[in-house]
């Protein structure tokens, strides 16, 4: 009986440790994907398709390349981001040229919405009227081309 005891024991002690030890792999696997921007991918779903799946969400560098055509209508592009009036007056105030405000209004919103994809993108440039440029970006990073009716209502 008291080995019975003291095997439960050393059985419950190694199950806490492998429970930590979980955790913490968690954790540096979830600090891993943020900084190196990584998504999780079904490889049977991208198997087929040379096109990047709507789930992928864009970089910085992405952002600020892709979108250099929006400049002048940088701030109502943030609106529609879901970027609060606030920040947007602080980067208008705080940035003279339009290339800077527009590439802290991205860096601004990767930070707000670590998770956001490139229908996000898309949709925002459809509220704005930039139908050339969301079908593009669709195209070119979206599963749906950027074109299916849910997505031009949205």
């Amino acid at each position: 009986n008291k080995e019975t005891k003291k095997l439960k024991l050393e059985t419950n002690q190694q199950k806490e440790l492998a429970d930590a030890e979980i955790v913490k792999l968690q954790a540096e696997l979830k600090t891993m994907r943020e900084t190196y921007d990584i998504t999780d991918v079904d490889p049977e779903e991208n198997s087929n398709s040379s096109s990047i799946m709507s789930d992928t969400q864009p970089n910085l560098q992405q952002l600020v390349e892709e979108l250099q055509s929006i400049r002048p209508e940088w701030k109502l592009f943030g609106l529609f981001l879901g970027i609060p009036d606030d920040d947007l007056e602080a980067i208008d105030v705080d940035r003279r040229n339009v290339g800077d405000k527009l590439y802290v209004l991205c860096c601004k919103w990767l930070e707000m919405k670590p998770r956001g994809t490139w229908n996000d993108i898309v949709k925002a440039l459809k509220k704005i009227e930039r139908l050339d440029l969301a079908e593009r970006l669709g195209k070119k990073y979206t599963s749906s081309g950027g074109t299916s009716p849910e997505h031009i209502l949205k």
